[in-house]
């Protein structure tokens, strides 16, 4: 009693809200709601009873009413406290993880009973599958797909169902002798359930009543009509607040001094009662059709509003809100003109009341509850089991309202109709839902439900009139399908559909009621499915449920026998006659009782989904036996596929071209290829039946009716083309009325009755199904399911006694063949004035997926008819269909209007002849898996036998039925061999094994015609190279099939081979060919001939060798077919088919020796010779080998050109496509003469007029462009301090196993960076071309690229960006870096030659444009230090794309490692430079500055020193006065002391602990070092000057607290030679740029002691410095004290900034009253950041696609918004893919917006991994294009859009091709530029 009044108490809390709170609903209200909801589970447990008093004065209080409950629950998202289990746990359930795409899935084809059945990633242990054929996928379909692991009735053996990776799943659930359920849960979900039914069930009838026209009568009764409504109306934004649990003791801790009496509460509920009531104008997600801009602007417009609200409104929808209330009143009237004003504006307002707002919000939070509680119990089986209880049990409906009366509610509106909306008739049985009749004996309680269940839908099937509906007082399940999906948003749909997994995933008796309860409502969902689903949420429902019905083989068999196929199957084809649209909720259509095709149109192509649900059903279910016997069942499926009989007909266009090419005919292929995988399915059911005289009584049967069924169907075709008026039906044999179409010919002597019919002349049609439904019944009856038929059953069946009747078995491929000749008819363009449809028609036919059962069961049938029919009646009908009469009879001409064509007709005709007899993969097929492997073989081998082909291609080329299917990699890998990638951008190859040659067949009937020459090549090439035998001689060897056929019940196919109509038909066309040169036509007529020798050569030989009479002979001599042979042996011109026709006679003499092949020709030939038979001529031999020489030349001439073409591409790719750039010998030359070395500029022409002007200046096109020229470490940052100690030891290009981790570019430094493409141009074609572009620009419409800047120019010859050109001043550069470190270096400009005026002022004017282009201040910089600037920006820039090649590979040459571009870029720069200081007269002896130590530490300390080493190269700046050798000494000491001290305020400064240093794993980069003596005393003099910065740096400093820092001597140590060893290599690679000869080779081993060479020992041995030990003592000893008192002096004692001391503590030591220096220094920042020498890195992307890191519920909730997820490949950051950012009024995107204001590394450029798409998205300014993403296939393919569903793995390579040369290479403008046309697109993404 207790209970029940508690669930009362919990009924009437969920009425009274939306009273009580008048309508507002909001979180403190969900916090209360799912508070009671979780007291009232646990009250029982925990043994107390619920307090409702209290949450009634709680509702009163005046801390409620003041909103200070909202103030509290605003900080966090309490509704996700509960944490997801990291581990896989389903002990005694079935996995519930929902694969969504991109996730990987494992197909085991040894454990599970059919390759459907998927398991999930998380439950395969591939160590439990060790020898089994198993495969991994990616979910592509967008519903996803349900894990199978641990439903043991899919597996071969239900232990295969325990291999479950996590170990605690792998045992078996125990059934209790009887089930028990808590009662208290099971109510309390009863009344959770219901009221979320109530109030759609109650939402629904609002919308049905007459709303408007009610609450307007009810508010003028009580208003007068001058009422202001303004003040009554209030509006109302919905926004999502975030609470935590922990906020319930503050609540009850305010509660208890705040509280109202229950007086007062009554109070106030009475007055909210007395309120006007309160209506609603809801903005609907679904309805909005225009853009969130769009919607804000008009928005903001109409309500008056700040665009920021109108923003905030559309954010709600873009958050997943099914709706938004925009106003709120009591003044309907006013609401109603509101709402048409808004529909005049193009927007659709929902008028409702407020309390049904409320009601559908509080639906929607318990949907919510329903969903996190299943979820953080899902292991908690006596929960889910109440759960799953309550779903199937009765719905309570109830009145929400205390005003309502629920006898107002009738079963019409409440209840589901059954059939949608369509009527029925009271005598229709067809549509009868038969009761279940579930008896469980070990649960009562569910046997009662469904027991009351039965009497519910057996009530549904009364009708009180003639006709009515089906309408069901369902259970909460049904009801829960039916209509609460549609009042959902987005996100609670996809709450329910896990909630439903949960219920499904036990396998019991209860899930087997939740199966029968949705069948019973399929026909409601396929109703709202095909007539609104705009979301596309019914058919993920439908989908997810059939995943767990369909496929389970019990499930299956229960669904079948209920008699679901019948009704579902006459409800499709009914709902295919209408429009969705035209599917009202109550439509006065009666369903017919009769399945009808709409003849027209098929408008309804959704239903294609439920067709496949179907055959599922008749693949998985076990009961075939039951399903062949059932009349009903039979009848369906033959009625379906008869409707397609002579639908479609084609009628040949004689006179003119159609004049309309009309396509409608694809929506019947599309929907027949649906219902002949469902004919064929159930037909199959054949294989499971093992006994006897039950498979010979179905067998006949079924071969019988569907024979009558073809030839009835054969009749009314025929006779209404003889007379189009009606046919009348009579009762006969059809035989009977088969004889009034029928005429007698004659061919070749023999006589016979043939249909009259002409093919190309008569209508006709594509499909033939009850021909394909009779091939589907023979194949299956012959055949196992799985393994072959035992004996006694395959002896048990003869098709010879079964098919007595020859006329009938030649008449049952009268329609087959007459498609085929259409087939061949339409190749050789006899059908040409039909145009593109009938073309498109036949590729369906022929090449799609259809083929299967369209194009394959006719040749079966044909073959069938050659095997039973009588052989010479078959050869007559066979020549007349083909229209080859005359022609057979010796008279070639009257068969068709032109002789050519006539002669292409027999090449088809003899083709096909082949094919008949070579193919017989159907005729001695064993099984199901026997077909199945032979087709992927044949398929797989005429695919790849052609050439190497990439993965894709292979994919384009074989049909998706096939392609598809779980193993086809397995048989992939099983045919081919595959070659991996051998470059960047290269893709794997497979090419064909040998052992597989000898399978390929030219003659293949799944060939395409095209490639049948290429396949005849083959094949000849190879019989070549096996025998050594001249190509000429070489054949095509026929297949030998006779072993196969032989005692098969096909055994008889060669019958037709020894006709005389057969002989007499080759002896004629061998006498056209004679006569006409035939050559085309004899090698098939040869190869046909030669198929009959090896498979029938004893019958063959009696019309080989026999003399036929012909018309009018010549001589008395080859009237035999042999003989005829002979002759073609004799003659040059058929010297292509002379190896076969050898082949033949010889294979004759060898198999057949007893016949007398000598004697023969002798006889029937006018001068046989031997040589003849059996050796190629010599003459003819050299003349073919001359002939051979022509075409050789020909082809010779034809690859030079194809070559020379290939070239000019890769040289086109190479210096303008994102590709990786090759060294080509043009660029950059060193020449070596009697004056040195010199480099010279490559030899290129001007771009427009292509001529040589020498008397005009040429320029390189250049592009500056901000860019990343540096980076640096921050110390702050714990990993990048870890990687700097470790040396860069952790690789972070190889990418992980399931996170992104973070960048190594913590510090990234801009600056202005060049780029040429290098082509050039004369100056006065460049300012032509401008004068142009600026005319054009003036007068054109288009969209400016205003992104990159309105004086755009780009290069017309590689489409990239140009901005700027610098001139090529001098040709050649022989400057010599010896004499330069040499100290000879005063006439470095002087000898320079000199320059032309007009030179010297472009390039004045070049270096303006570059300095206007680095937005310095007028004055800021003169030309000559920009130019110095941007010499050290490239260089770094370069520096930083080559470190991964220097750290891979310590045996390097510097420049051949350096992009050719670049290296030119530099060139240019310095050259310039020097340029402009020859201009202006400098001289390097009078005019140079000297900058000593006191200038460095004074004013430069924070400047690069790369800047001096360029300006030490031209000879404007000297450290001190002396020779250049000094000059690099002293520039590197003043790097080491900025490093050094850099180094030591970093370390002090940061949180840097020094245990934590020392515990790292420490590896030395860039050498392998032994503990020598003079390595440790480097390290020991490194430490030494360290502390003695250290103690600069911190004066008070303890010599104890020193000591320290020698755990750490190594890591210092080696942190500082590398810094040293990166400056000194982008010091070299200046010295590149202005000296010829500089580089720097690797290769070289130098005497470094006791230790290998180190790059910085050969980088200082190249600048002819000391070794590093001796250039460290010399600076510890002599130069650091002068360094120290410097910085002490300028630092410190100039007194700079102000000092604080904070009296922090840094790595233990304290901060005295003298520790100020570091302090100056961080604050004045006069030293810039450390720079880092470890290889940069984006983000650290996953190993595999798919293990992107996304927690459950974002994964859903991404996937019910249909949002891409995506990382900014620098900050690792996510991002929503082609979502526009609320922040910035939708103007700009969510990457556009990160890149601009949010990614915390500095960059012009953004770079964003699309996940589901598999791409790069770039970025640059408001524009973007795609790149592939880094991620590649195990066949070396990036698989774009994910198309097909192989995994894609992380790829090294490419991702720093990436980064290397796409981003820090400046390419990106240019990429976007190339792809977007140069048009501007501002805010709108470009098309993939």
């Amino acid at each position: 009693m207790e209970e029940t009044q508690s669930l009362l108490n919990l009924r009437k809390f969920l009425i009274s809200l939306p009273t009580t709170l008048n309508c507002e609903y909001n979180e403190p209200v969900s916090y209360l709601v799912w508070k009671v909801l979780s007291e009232c589970l646990d009250s029982k447990q925990n043994g107390r009873d619920i307090d409702w008093d209290y949450y009634s004065k709680l509702l009163g209080s005046k801390n409620w009413i003041n909103g200070k409950y909202s103030s509290v629950l605003t900080k966090n998202d309490w509704k996700t406290t509960t944490e997801t289990p990291t581990e896989n746990y389903h002990i005694g359930t079935c996995c519930m993880n929902f694969n969504y795409p991109n996730k990987v899935v494992y197909y085991c084809l040894t454990c599970t009973l059919n390759p459907i059945y998927e398991i999930c990633e998380a439950c395969f242990d591939e160590s439990l599958h060790v020898g089994h054929r198993f495969t991994k996928r990616v979910v592509t379909r967008p519903e996803g797909k349900i894990c199978h692991c641990g439903n043991y009735r899919v597996f071969k053996k239900p232990e295969y169902a325990y291999y479950c990776k996590n170990k605690m799943n792998n045992t078996q659930k125990t059934t209790k002798d009887k089930a028990q359920y808590n009662k208290y849960l099971v109510a309390v979900f009863n009344e959770i359930l219901d009221f979320m039914i109530n109030v759609t069930i109650d939402h629904k009838n609002s919308l049905n009543n007459d709303t408007y026209s009610k609450g307007k009568e009810k508010i003028n009764s009580k208003s007068p009509a001058n009422r202001d409504n303004k003040e009554n109306s209030r509006e109302k934004a919905n926004y999502n607040t975030k609470v935590r649990y922990n906020v319930e003791d503050y609540i009850k801790g305010i509660d208890c001094e705040n509280t109202v009496t229950d007086t007062e509460s009554t109070k106030r509920a009475n007055q909210n009662n007395s309120k006007r009531e309160l209506w609603s104008l809801q903005l609907d997600q679904e309805s909005c059709n225009m853009t969130y801009a769009d919607l804000a602007r008009k928005l903001s417009s109409l309500l008056r509003k700040p665009i920021k609200y109108a923003i905030s409104i559309a954010n709600e929808l873009g958050i997943g809100k099914k709706s938004v209330t925009l106003l709120v009143s009591d003044d309907l009237n006013k609401l109603l003109e509101l709402q048409d004003n808004f529909r005049s504006q193009n927007l659709n307002l929902d008028l409702k009341k407020s309390v049904d707002i409320f009601k559908l919000d509080l639906m929607e939070d318990l949907n919510h509850y329903l969903y996190n509680l299943l979820k953080s119990r899902k292991t908690d089986h006596d929960l889910i089991n109440a759960y799953r209880l309550s779903l199937i049990g009765a719905f309570n409906q109830y009145s929400l309202s205390i005003n309502d009366d629920i006898s107002n509610l009738t079963l019409d509106t409440s209840g589901i109709k059954l059939l949608g909306g369509f009527l029925v008739s009271n005598s229709d049985k067809n549509s009868h839902f038969a009761n279940w009749n579930f008896k469980f004996e070990n649960d009562l309680e569910v046997t009662n439900i469904m027991w009351i269940y039965d009497m519910r839908l057996a009530n549904s099937q009364s009708i009180a009139g003639a006709i009515g509906r089906k309408v069901l007082h369902g259970s909460r399940f049904q009801h829960l399908l039916t209509n609460c999906t549609r009042l959902f948003s987005k996100v609670e749909r996809s709450h329910l559909l896990k909630n439903i997994s949960f219920a499904l995933s036990t396998i019991d008796h209860i899930r087997t009621c939740l199966c029968a309860q949705y069948i019973d409502i399929y026909l409601t969902l396929t109703y709202h499915l095909v007539s609104a689903d705009s979301t596309g949420f019914t058919l993920n429902l439908m989908t997810l449920l059939s995943q767990y019905t369909y496929q389970d083989p019990e499930m299956a068999n229960m669904i079948l026998r209920s008699g679901f196929i019948n009704r579902t199957l006459r409800y499709i084809y009914m709902i295919m006659d209408f429009n969705p649209e035209d599917l009202l909720e109550n439509l006065p259509v009666v369903l017919p009782k009769e399945i009808r095709l709409p003849k027209d149109s098929l408008k309804n192509n959704k239903i294609i989904y439920f067709f496949k649900d179907l055959c599922i059903l008749l693949q998985i279910n076990t009961i075939g036996r039951e399903l062949l016997e059932d009349e009903t069942s039979v009848k369906t499926i033959f009625d379906c596929i008869s409707q397609f009989n002579n639908i479609l007909p084609l009628k040949r266009e004689t006179s003119q071209h159609v004049q309309y090419e009309n396509f409608d005919y694809s929506s019947f292929y599309f929907i027949y290829l649906a219902i002949s995988m469902l004919a064929e399915n159930f037909i199959r059911s054949f294989t499971s039946i093992t006994d006897i005289e039950v498979r010979q009584k179905l067998i006949k049967n079924f071969t019988t009716l569907v024979m009558d069924m073809e030839l009835k169907n054969l009749y009314d075709s025929r006779k209404m083309i003889l007379s189009p008026s009606p046919v009348t039906y009579s009762n006969g044999n059809i035989m009977e009325k088969l004889s009034s179409i029928l005429i007698k010919e004659n061919i070749c002597g023999h006589y016979s009755d043939v249909i009259n019919f002409k093919v190309g002349v008569d209508t006709q049609h594509f499909l033939n199904p009850m021909s394909y439904l009779f091939k589907f019944i023979i194949q299956w009856s012959i055949c196992g399911r799985y393994t072959e038929l035992e004996p006694h059953i395959k002896e048990s069946i003869n098709l010879g006694e079964l098919f007595a009747d020859k006329q009938k078995c030649l008449y049952i491929s009268e329609s087959a063949l007459c498609t085929m000749v259409l087939v061949g008819q339409i190749n050789v363009g006899f059908w040409v004035r039909n145009g593109a449809p009938i073309l498109h028609q036949m590729k369906i036919y022929t090449k799609n997926n259809l083929r299967e059962f369209t194009y394959f069961s006719d040749l079966f049938n044909i073959q069938f008819s050659m095997c039973y029919a009588d052989a010479s009646d078959f050869m007559v009908t066979y020549l007349m269909r083909w229209g080859l009469k005359n022609w057979s009879n010796g008279i070639p001409i009257g068969d068709y209007p032109e002789y050519e064509t006539t002669v292409q007709i027999v090449y088809q005709s003899t083709l096909l002849l082949i094919q008949l007899l070579t193919d017989v993969r159907a005729l001695i097929m064993s099984s199901s898996m026997d077909g199945f492997d032979k087709t992927m073989k044949n398929e797989i081998i005429h695919a790849v036998c052609f050439q190497p082909c990439t993965y894709n291609d292979i994919l384009n080329s074989i049909a998706d039925y096939i392609t598809k299917h779980p193993s086809f990699d397995l048989y992939l890998k099983e045919f081919t061999t595959y070659s991996p990638p051998s470059g960047l951008h290269d893709e794997g190859i497979f090419t064909l094994k040998e052992e597989y040659i000898a399978d390929v067949d030219p003659y293949y009937i799944g060939l395409a015609q095209g490639k049948r020459y290429e396949a005849e090549k083959l094949k000849s090439l190879n019989t070549s190279n096996d025998g050594n035998n001249d190509y000429k001689s070489t054949f095509i060897a026929a297949k030998n099939v006779s072993h196969l056929l032989k005692g098969s019940q096909f055994s008889n196919l060669y019958a037709i081979t020894s006709t005389n109509v057969f002989g007499m038909f080759l002896k004629n066309t061998l006498d056209y060919i004679i006569k006409n040169k035939h050559e085309h036509l004899l090698q098939v007529i040869i190869h046909l001939i030669h198929v009959c020798v090896v498979n029938n050569i004893e019958a063959f030989m009696r019309i080989f060798w026999r003399e036929y009479a012909i018309v009018n002979p010549e001589s008395c001599h080859y009237h035999s077919i042999g003989s005829n042979l002979y002759y073609f042996l004799s003659q040059e011109f058929f010297s292509n088919s002379q190896g076969e026709i050898r082949e033949i006679f010889r294979y004759i003499s060898k198999a057949a020796p007893h016949i007398n092949i000598y004697g023969y020709l002798q006889e029937q030939t006018p001068s046989f010779k031997e040589e003849i038979l059996w050796k190629l001529d010599k003459g003819n031999v050299a003349t073919m080998s001359e002939k051979a020489k022509k075409k050789e030349r020909a082809k010779l001439r034809q690859k030079k050109l194809l070559k020379r073409l290939a070239k000019q591409q890769k040289k086109f790719i190479e210096n303008n496509e994102s590709v990786e750039s090759s060294k080509t010998e043009s660029k950059n030359t060193l020449i070596e003469d009697s004056s040195g070395y010199r480099w010279e500029y490559p030899d290129d022409t001007c771009v427009f007029c292509k001529m040589d002007k020498e008397e005009d200046i040429l320029v390189y096109l250049c592009y500056q462009e901000e860019n990343i020229h540096n980076i640096g470490i921050n110390f702050a940052n714990k990993q990048g301090v870890n990687e700097l100690f470790t040396a860069g030891k952790q690789d972070k290009t190889n990418g992980s196993h399931n996170k992104v981790g973070l960048p190594s570019i913590s510090i990234a430094q801009l600056g202005a960076v060049l780029r040429t493409c290098s082509h050039a141009s004369h100056v006065t074609c460049l300012g032509n071309h401008m004068k142009i572009i600026c005319s054009s620009h003036n007068q054109t419409t288009r969209n400016i690229p205003s992104s990159f800047g309105f004086g755009l120019l780009n290069c017309p010859l590689c489409n990239s960006l140009c901005n700027s050109f610098i001139p090529m001043t001098w040709s050649s550069n022989n400057r010599n870096h010896e004499e330069f470190l040499e100290g000879k270096f005063n006439g470095l400009i002087k000898n320079l030659p000199n320059l032309s005026s007009g030179l010297i002022f472009t390039s004045i004017k070049s270096a303006h444009l570059l300095l206007d282009l680095c937005n310095y201040s007028s004055g800021e910089l003169s030309l000559t230090d920009m130019i110095d600037t941007l010499i050290v920006n490239n260089t770094s820039n370069l520096e930083l794309t080559i470190r991964h090649k220097v750290f891979n590979n310590q045996n390097y040459n510097l420049r051949g490692i350096i992009n050719d571009q670049k290296l030119l870029a530099l060139h240019l720069l310095a050259d310039l430079k020097l340029a402009i200081l020859k201009g202006n007269q400098y001289s390097i002896s009078e005019n140079f500055t000297i900058h000593d130590r006191k200038d460095f530490s004074k004013r430069n300390i924070d400047d690069d020193l790369l800047i001096y080493g360029a300006k030490l190269c031209s000879g404007t700046v000297r450290l001190y006065n002396s020779d250049h050798s000094n000059q690099i000494k002293e520039l590197l000491k003043r790097q080491l002391h900025k490093e050094f001290l850099t180094l030591t305020r970093e370390i002090l400064l940061s949180n840097v602990i020094i245990e934590d240093l020392t515990n790292l794993s420490f590896i030395p980069i860039n050498s392998a070092y032994d503990t020598g003596s003079n390595y440790m005393k480097e390290v020991d003099i490194t430490i030494k000057i360290f502390k003695e910065y250290v103690t600069l740096c911190h004066p008070s400093v303890l010599s104890q607290e020193l000591t320290k820092f020698d755990k750490i001597n190594f890591h210092i140590h080696h942190i500082i030679i590398n810094s040293l060893a990166l400056f000194l290599r982008r010091l070299a690679i200046i010295f590149m740029a202005f000296f010829s000869t500089w580089n720097i080779d690797y290769k070289g081993v130098i005497d470094c002691g006791d230790y290998k060479a180190r790059e910085i020992d050969i980088l200082l041995s190249q600048f002819k410095l000391n070794k590093l030990e001796t250039f460290l003592s010399r600076y510890c000893f002599h130069d650091m004290a002068d360094f120290i008192d410097l910085s002490q002096e300028y630092l410190l004692g100039n007194n700079i900034l102000k000092i604080e001391n904070h009296g922090e503590k840094v790595n233990n030591i304290d901060k005295g009253d003298n520790y100020n220096l570091i302090t100056k220094m961080n604050s004045s920042k006069k030293i810039n950041i450390f720079t880092s020498f470890i290889p940069p890195n984006l983000i650290t992307l996953p190993y595999c696609l798919s293990d992107y890191p996304t927690n459950e519920e974002e994964e859903l909730l991404h996937h019910a918004l249909n949002e891409e997820l995506g990382f900014c490949l620098f900050c690792g950051t996510k991002v929503i893919i082609q979502k526009l950012s609320s922040l910035h009024e939708y103007q700009i995107g969510e990457c556009t917006n990160h890149l601009k204001n949010e990614c915390k590394i500095n960059s012009v450029y953004g770079a964003f991994i699309l996940i589901k798409s598999n791409t790069i998205y770039i970025s640059y300014g408001l524009r973007g294009s795609f790149l592939p993403a880094p991620y590649l296939n195990e066949h070396g393919e990036p698989n774009k859009d994910v198309k097909n569903d192989t995994l894609v793995y992380f790829d090294k390579n490419r991702y720093l091709y990436l980064l290397n040369e796409v981003i820090l290479g400046n390419t990106i403008p240019h990429i976007i530029f190339r792809f977007s046309s140069g048009n501007s697109d501002i805010g709108g993404w470009e098309s993939m």
